[in-house]
């Protein structure tokens, strides 16, 4: 099996395929005899922050576009049965994420990001991949994050350049022991270049 890249425009569709892509086929998972169990997948969503405010440069909230776009990361996901949402520390982060985690009830989870990305990068993989298994976790990071997450979790090394005004892409990864990590791509909410 190799790893499969799926454009799309709906994130919602995109994130119900990928559920269902991962769900046991007849006579796998637990309502099988005389089969293996395999161990169930975990749905990994990352997404980049919302449009941000010129200032304050050091940890700037999101603008009008921005918080529309939290918005629309609420509609894409609303309904997706999250088992955990992951945020840096930064304002724009969690102003994007916050909207998702009081409709679902979900505490945002904090995952210190410095300066330093790597140390971020492996801490946030590692825990949305065994912290839920077979769960759907929202990881909220950045232009600069997105892509060596990608890769930490088993996907592809190079997702692409992220230009720096991008917002609108969405990235599902699908995790299961003993399978090659998928990956599927999507935009969200209003395009950007």
């Amino acid at each position: 099996m190799k790893r499969t890249a799926i454009i799309a425009r709906s994130a919602a569709c995109c994130l119900m395929f990928a559920l269902a892509a991962c769900a046991p086929a007849r006579g796998q998972g637990e309502y099988s005899t005389g089969t293996v169990e395999a161990s169930p997948a975990t749905t990994i969503v990352l997404v980049r922050h919302g449009e941000k405010a010129a200032e304050p440069e050091n940890d700037p909230p999101l603008s009008d576009a921005g918080r529309v776009r939290a918005q629309a990361l609420l509609a894409a996901l609303g309904n997706a049965r999250i088992d955990a949402i992951y945020s840096t520390q930064y304002e724009r982060t969690r102003m994007t994420a916050q909207p998702l985690a009081d409709v679902t009830g979900i505490e945002l989870t904090i995952v210190r990001a410095d300066r330093d990305a790597p140390p971020y990068i492996q801490t946030v993989a590692e825990r949305a991949r065994t912290e839920y298994p077979g769960g759907v976790v929202v990881i909220v990071g950045h232009s600069n994050t997105l892509g060596p997450t990608i890769a930490a979790l088993g996907g592809p090394d190079d997702i692409g350049e992220l230009p720096d005004e991008a917002y609108d892409r969405f990235f599902i990864v699908m995790v299961q022991d003993g399978e090659p990590t998928r990956l599927i791509r999507a935009r969200f909410g209003a395009a950007t270049p």
